[in-house]
């Protein structure tokens, strides 16, 4: 929702700039900025490459998604630590890296090691093959859906959180262009949540 009232709100105020939006993955998005073929990135976080200036724009709270007939799927929330024996289903790390490091970190802290049966390229592949009985894997809160064979359980305190963020190159605040974009997007991130008046 951030990225769609930027662009709603940049549109209106800059009518003569075309925007191009691409839906590609982090490491895209990592080597399209730091070839100069994206001024701006929205991706998981953490990253590290110093030559980028990072702003976080959101915080969404890890979910475990379950086949609904997994004996885990009738408890409200999941201790990570009940996940150790589980077949995982992960996002490739060249895809999400900063995303995939947190996840295997998250485990680690629990105690184990995730058992990893499939790799895929995406979190909406990785709930089909839930979907399908073939394992359980993590995704955040907005990707929950109604989807008959899959249920969404929160995790046990201390619920983890996944980061987002704006990223670009140092150089492509010296855009005006670019600088009024990166504005808008703060001006978005700031505003109070609530109902917008119609």
């Amino acid at each position: 929702e951030i990225l769609v009232d930027t662009l709603n709100i940049f549109a209106r105020q800059h009518r003569g700039v075309h925007v191009e939006l691409q839906y590609i993955s982090t490491a895209a998005q990592i080597q399209g900025l730091r070839e100069g073929r994206i001024h701006v990135g929205f991706l998981s976080l953490p990253i590290h490459q110093e030559t980028f200036v990072v702003e976080t724009v959101k915080q969404e709270p890890l979910r475990i998604a379950l086949p609904k007939t997994h004996p885990l799927a009738r408890c409200q929330r999941v201790a990570l630590s009940a996940l150790a024996d589980q077949p995982f289903i992960f996002v490739l790390r060249r895809v999400t890296p900063g995303f995939h490091d947190l996840l295997t970190g998250i485990c680690r802290d629990a105690g184990f090691s995730p058992k990893v049966v499939h790799e895929v390229d995406s979190t909406p592949a990785s709930l089909t093959l839930v979907g399908a009985n073939l394992g359980v894997a993590f995704c955040v809160a907005s990707m929950e859906s109604e989807a008959s064979n899959i249920v969404f359980r929160p995790l046990q305190d201390p619920e983890p959180q996944v980061c987002y963020g704006m990223v670009y190159r140092r150089q492509a605040q010296s855009s005006p262009v670019v600088n009024s974009f990166l504005k808008v997007v703060r001006q978005v991130v700031r505003r109070p949540v609530g109902p917008s008046k119609v």
